[in-house]
């Protein structure tokens, strides 16, 4: 048996949707599904206590609002089912997603990371686009089916695994809490990787993705993955190394300065919308890393470089 562990905070327009399609998988029936609500304050608990009320094995669960990663943690503490699904409030499964999952573990995979593609409602959305285009979401282009993936293309989005090898993994590091969500799947997944567990492509598993972004929510983005770059610095230096930390670090008491003169100036608007965003996108990143360093590095990393 799945259990079906799914965070989620303040979504209950997208829940209404995606949850009915969880519930539709082929073998739903005979897992326990775990909402996992992180201190919502809409209509989530409603929502949850409806839709439990007419589905037994929909088990929902609160917390005080603590991040995904911790909700996911929850969801961890209370599952039941030998084998865990990891999903986003905002996927939509194919009907077989659970059955395709099934037969990888079964095949001698340990992890099992689904695909996601973008909900059709969203393909002409230009942040969209700007998002494909620069590989900066579900970077899984470049595997096939059943290829060993390393930890920085997980994605708790759409993965399956067992329980027991969760909880050996310690679940999701709480040095990424107050993040949201930045680098705790890597972080998880390479914890599982560092235990011998391979991490295996699986496309057949695969789901749509409704989240839509604007030009504000995607500096946000990027701003929460270069702080979790410097917090990676300091909890898991080889994971750092692999995203690139001290090249990203080198020069950074510059690059700010020279980014904030830039996109001041006229030239983004003469250079047209893909080099604003582009640019904006980069400082954003990079004052990430900087409060990130400042926090997490007392004594200046900075000065270091």
């Amino acid at each position: 048996m799945f259990s079906v562990v799914i965070p989620t905070c303040n979504r209950d327009a997208i829940l209404a949707r995606s949850l009915p399609t969880v519930l539709g998988m082929r073998g739903a029936g005979e897992c326990e599904i775990l909402p996992v609500d992180d201190g919502s304050g809409d209509g989530t608990p409603a929502l949850l206590a409806e839709l439990a009320s007419r589905h037994p094995n929909l088990k929902p669960l609160r917390q005080a609002n603590s991040g995904p990663g911790e909700a996911r943690n929850r969801g961890l503490a209370e599952a039941k089912g030998d084998h865990l699904l990891f999903l986003d409030d905002d996927i939509f499964p194919d009907p077989g997603l659970l059955e395709v999952h099934k037969a990888r573990l079964d095949s001698g995979a340990d992890v099992s990371q689904g695909r996601m593609v973008w909900h059709e409602s969203l393909a002409d959305q230009p942040v969209i686009r700007y998002m494909d285009a620069h590989g900066m979401q579900f970077r899984l282009d470049g595997f096939k089916d059943g290829d060993q993936i390393p930890c920085l293309h997980a994605y708790t989005a759409n993965l399956a695994l067992r329980t027991a090898d969760a909880r050996a993994a310690g679940g999701f590091d709480r040095a990424f809490t107050r993040l949201r969500y930045a680098f705790e799947d890597t972080a998880f997944a390479w914890k599982l990787e560092k235990s011998g567990k391979r991490i295996v492509y699986t496309p057949a598993a695969w789901a749509r993705h409704l989240h839509p972004m604007t030009e504000e929510g995607l500096l946000q983005r990027e701003y929460k993955v270069g702080y979790g770059m410097a917090v990676a610095g300091k909890a898991y230096p080889d994971i750092a190394a692999d995203l690139g930390f001290a090249r990203a670090t080198c020069g950074l008491a510059w690059k700010l300065p020279v980014l904030r003169v830039l996109i001041g100036s006229g030239l983004p608007a003469l250079l047209g919308a893909e080099w604003r965003r582009r640019l904006a996108v980069k400082q954003a990143f990079l004052r990430g890393i900087r409060d990130g360093i400042w926090e997490n590095f007392p004594g200046g990393i900075l000065d270091r470089q």
